[in-house]
């Protein structure tokens, strides 16, 4: 009998090192990585300033809550995954956070940014640049432009932020850069959507 007690306490000998040893791998794979330190300088600095710096090193906004004050920046070459904080227009967290919080928002965060493009459209014409050139004397700047918001129809929203805030949208043909319409909107639609 006693070889049957020494084989269930070697069992459970192997059994108990068989599960640290997985809750070992779990943690140390789970572990967060060190901040790069390229990335280090923007944590306390203004958040827009802070947006260049990662996309210039590469990096990608997969994620942005305005709600939740928090983003997940992704850079593809090194596999990280950022997630930064921010209070007001300041940075106030850094950290790394498991690439698959990234990777699993990329995809619809690339179909957004394909459809919802910042800055100024790439379709010009005469009268375009002219209406362009009439916002910009009054204080307007370019939102954001959506490549085709009906067949053949482009849209560019443009947003006035000194004194009273003021939002104008300018549809025009795709071909040929032709104005169909231009006016004044709604405030929140010259905000740019979220990625979610």
């Amino acid at each position: 009998m006693q070889p049957f007690i020494n084989d269930i306490s070697e069992m459970k000998i192997s059994a108990i090192a068989c599960l640290f040893l997985t809750c070992l791998s779990l943690s140390l794979s789970c572990a967060q990585s060190p901040i790069p330190e390229n990335v280090k300088t923007i944590l306390n600095g203004p958040l827009e300033e802070g947006q260049k710096n990662l996309q210039n090193k590469g990096y990608e906004v997969v994620y942005s809550s305005s709600f939740g004050k928090r983003q997940y920046w992704w850079n593809e070459p090194s596999k990280t995954c950022l997630s930064l904080g921010f209070r007001g227009e300041m940075i106030k967290e850094l950290s790394t956070i498991h690439m698959d919080e990234c990777q699993s928002r990329l995809e619809a965060a690339r179909a957004i940014r394909d459809v919802y493009r910042t800055g100024l459209s790439e379709i010009s014409s005469p009268s375009l640049e002219a209406q362009r050139n009439t916002l910009s004397s009054q204080g307007y700047v370019p939102s954001y432009w959506i490549r085709e918001t009906a067949p053949g129809r482009s849209r560019e929203y443009w947003h006035k932020k000194e004194g009273e805030s003021k939002c104008f949208s300018i549809m025009s043909n795709i071909h040929d850069g032709s104005i169909i319409r231009a006016e004044a909107c709604p405030l929140k639609e010259c905000e740019l959507p979220e990625i979610k």
